[in-house]
């Protein structure tokens, strides 16, 4: 039996024009995927941040997420951008996740936050799914694994899902989710799987970093994947994405200097002594040269 696991996909994401098509792209890939591997597939899982802005959901949005995975058996883990606030660990109220989730009501996906995914391998229970969400806090998160680690020691093979800020990271001293990835709970696991982060990295022989399903800005211009997962061996199979997306260094340049030509052209057509007399009949202000220069600023 196999299984696909995929990383942060952001749906309502907008800062490329090109985002939504690359999106769709990938998630044909997948389902071709599934259709030649029939036999043996048997569902994907999501590492989290199904959407960009759980707050702001558009229907364009939920349009283009049953396009992607309407119908497929998918189960998904809440990433920080799934979550309407942050989520924390609430021992007073004995809830694990204190945060509204945008997976709790999505038709497509199944939620798989502090919970476990049994699957059926020759009438035993052979392999084991576990979830945990995002949360802000790493101590916060540590409490939840625990629990799950009690979960995995009834069960063979367990893999764990999780989104996180891995302690490789080049930034994750300044962030307060940050955990270790050698950390002793992990050894109660066969194999970990991070989203969040959304490069595509193998950490450890058991520990994965997933990456974005596309290229979600010029940074992200690395090779992307989706994860096959045989539920016998464990053994992880990285399936390339092939996307139109392009975030190159030659397009980075080009655009910059088409953006500073059209800022170029257009400070030069003003009058500059004909704006500070403007300015200074229209405005009151105690540090002219401050004041006028960021006007002016704004105006280009």
């Amino acid at each position: 039996m196999e299984i696909l696991i995929i990383g942060d996909v952001h749906f309502g994401n907008y800062s490329n024009k090109d985002i939504a098509a690359a999106q769709v792209e990938a998630a044909k890939q997948i389902q071709d995927w599934e259709k030649e591997n029939e036999e043996t597939y048997f569902g994907s899982f999501f590492c989290g941040d199904i959407v960009h802005n759980a707050s702001k959901i558009s229907t364009s949005q939920l349009e283009l997420e049953e396009l992607c995975f309407g119908g497929d058996l998918n189960h998904s883990i809440s990433g920080n951008h799934d979550q309407e606030s942050d989520n924390f660990f609430s021992l007073e109220s004995e809830n694990l996740s204190t945060a509204k989730s945008y997976i709790n009501y999505s038709k497509n996906f199944t939620n798989l936050d502090n919970a476990s995914e049994w699957l059926d391998g020759l009438g035993t229970k052979s392999c084991t799914i576990h979830g945990i969400p995002f949360y802000r806090n790493w101590s916060d998160f540590y409490k939840a694994l625990e629990l799950r680690v009690g979960i995995a020691k009834n069960y063979g093979k367990n893999i764990l899902l999780i989104h996180q800020t891995p302690n490789t990271t080049a930034f994750s001293e300044n962030c307060s989710d940050t955990i270790d990835i050698n950390h002793e709970l992990f050894k109660h696991f066969d194999l970990i799987i991070c989203g969040h982060i959304h490069e595509h990295k193998q950490l450890s022989d058991k520990f994965w970093q997933i990456g974005s399903l596309v290229p979600l800005n010029r940074s992200e211009n690395t090779q992307k994947y989706f994860l096959s997962v045989c539920t016998k061996t464990l053994k992880v199979t990285p399936v390339p994405i092939k996307t139109s997306i392009e975030f190159t260094e030659k397009k980075r340049v080009e655009n910059n200097i088409k953006l500073s030509t059209k800022v170029r052209e257009k400070a030069e057509s003003f009058d500059l002594q004909k704006e500070v007399k403007k300015y200074s009949d229209q405005n009151e202000f105690t540090d002219f040269e401050k004041d006028f220069s960021i006007n002016l600023i704004k105006k280009i």
